[in-house]
């Protein structure tokens, strides 16, 4: 067997050698390039997804930032945190258009179309609140509690008194443009967190691992609150095990 298998190669000449080797050597050529091309692909696809992930995570923060403010809005009295001067329209607005449209637009075009709708909100909702902090500055100042009075004289005007003055005065325009900033400002951030959702990224089913010793209260409930739907699908199964 061996002889046969030397008696075959040594009946090629030299330049049957030479030709089998160029195409050894071309078809490793092609092999590496192919190779080459397939991990500079898997790479290319990696860093897209990754920075699909940070536009849609970016699109999360600002939902959650404006749900924030509507729950806290939820539970308090506007005209006080207006009296008080903290009602800002600016709260509604994020401090990045630019950066949060590029976003939307890089998970697609619905996203950004969305985007561009919660822009406009945005504004309105912003307007709204001016036009209350414009009505609370006008009634006080018609019954001469300015808050450059209050700020001269701390003992002389309440909060409490500024809040009941501006609500006997314009209370059904206060009342209007309290509901509308509410409704507005809620909408919002569900508006926000449906532009983030028109993506094939927001569909992926995630396994969030966090670890056991963190410190902050808050980052705690915020993981908790993530945990909580297989808490209760497990609970459930448990009690349904037992009966």
């Amino acid at each position: 067997m061996w002889e046969a298998l030397v008696a075959a190669l040594t009946s090629f000449d030299p330049m049957e050698w030479l030709t089998i080797g160029l195409v050894l050597f071309a078809g490793a050529q092609v092999f590496v390039q192919v190779r080459t091309e397939q991990q500079r692909l898997r790479e290319r696809q990696a860093e897209e997804e990754r920075a699909d992930d940070l536009a849609l995570q970016l699109a999360l923060a600002e939902h959650f930032r404006i749900d924030g403010l509507a729950d806290e809005w939820e539970r308090a009295d506007l005209v006080e945190l207006s009296c008080l001067g903290v009602l800002n329209p600016s709260e509604v607005l994020p401090r990045d258009w630019s950066t949060v449209m590029s976003a939307l637009a890089r998970l697609s075009v619905e996203s950004g179309f969305l985007g561009s709708v919660a822009l406009t909100l945005a504004h309105d909702t912003a307007r709204r609140i001016a036009m209350l902090n414009s009505v609370v500055t006008d009634v006080i100042k018609s019954t001469a509690e300015t808050f450059a009075l209050r700020d001269r004289y701390p003992n002389a005007t309440s909060v409490d008194s500024m809040v009941s003055t501006v609500r006997v005065n314009n209370s059904e325009r206060v009342g209007d443009l309290e509901k509308q900033i509410r409704t507005m400002t809620r909408d919002l951030a569900r508006l926000i967190f449906d532009a983030g959702r028109q993506s094939p990224r927001a569909d992926i089913s995630r396994v969030l691992k966090f670890r056991d010793d963190m410190r902050s209260d808050f980052g705690k409930r915020a993981v908790a609150r993530t945990r909580e739907p297989e808490g209760k699908a497990l609970e459930t199964g448990d009690k349904s095990g037992q009966s």
